[in-house]
């Protein structure tokens, strides 16, 4: 019995022992001319392009046209207006010429996925692009409070990432992250002392929309004031952050910009 899982043992280790070596020597070959591996894949997909470029493509560029043009008028109407909103540090307009640039690149995602005919993936950043009109309509009929909110609410998101990068950035081999464990936790104190603990959960920028309630409390109710009085000073002079959503533990989270309106000359992108 004994001899029989020893040689079991010894068949598997060969056996394992060849699968590796025939995977490298394999990978190697592959890797070495990547482009030649996916010659044969390109061309389909070239193909397949070709023949949905003459079906759709007046169509898609025309589309293309609306966003491009709509994207020059948001740069126009920032270098403009932007000098006053820095001036007054005016919440709502930052917000919304984030947006409006944030709604530019989406769109023109939605169309690169379309013209490869990822029409699945196209539709997924359709539906971020109605989240964010959505959330344009509300901060453009809200008051100032409720932006400097919504931008406020940005550096949530950036702790929030934060504290996963904490605990991966050493093990991914990463660089270490910008804010200290200490100061990131002084942050969230801060944050929860200025607004509420309603405002640190996800969408709690909107709370007073909805009864003070966050997104996973329970039926939202729109209440007829947009504000919820608190203080006008600190966090508004916070700028964007840099972790993205969903990309938590690997993205490196900075610390805000406290100069307002500083830094977006390329606000679209």
């Amino acid at each position: 019995m004994y001899q029989e899982d020893s040689d079991e043992q010894f068949r598997s280790a060969k056996l394992g022992e060849m699968y590796r070596r025939a995977a490298e020597e394999f990978a190697a070959g592959v890797i070495a001319d990547p482009r030649n591996a996916l010659r044969e894949q390109a061309g389909a997909q070239a193909g397949f392009e070709a023949r949905l470029e003459a079906l759709w493509g007046r169509g898609l560029d025309l589309a293309d046209l609306v966003v491009w043009y709509g994207l020059e008028s948001g740069g126009w109407v920032n270098e403009l207006l932007r000098p006053a909103a820095v001036t007054r540090q005016g919440q709502k307009f930052e917000a919304l010429i984030r947006l409006h640039g944030k709604a530019a690149m989406t769109a023109r995602e939605v169309f690169v996925l379309l013209r490869s005919g990822f029409s699945t993936g196209a539709l997924a950043r359709w539906r971020t692009l109605h989240e964010v009109w959505v959330v344009f309509i509300l901060l453009a009929d809200g008051d100032e409070e409720l932006s400097r909110r919504y931008l406020a609410h940005e550096v949530v998101e950036s702790l929030r990432g934060q504290k996963e990068y904490e605990q991966t950035w050493q093990a991914l081999g990463l660089e270490p992250p910008d804010w200290t464990t200490a100061e990131r936790q002084k942050a969230w104190q801060d944050l929860a002392a200025e607004f509420d603990r309603t405002f640190l959960e996800p969408y709690g920028w909107a709370a007073p929309l909805f009864n003070n309630k966050a997104k996973n409390s329970g039926t939202w109710r729109i209440t007829p004031s947009w504000t919820s009085g608190v203080a006008t000073t600190g966090w508004h002079h916070m700028g964007p952050t840099q972790t993205r959503r969903g990309s938590y533990g690997t993205s490196k989270a900075s610390k805000p910009s406290k100069s307002f309106g500083q830094d977006h000359q390329t606000w679209a992108s």
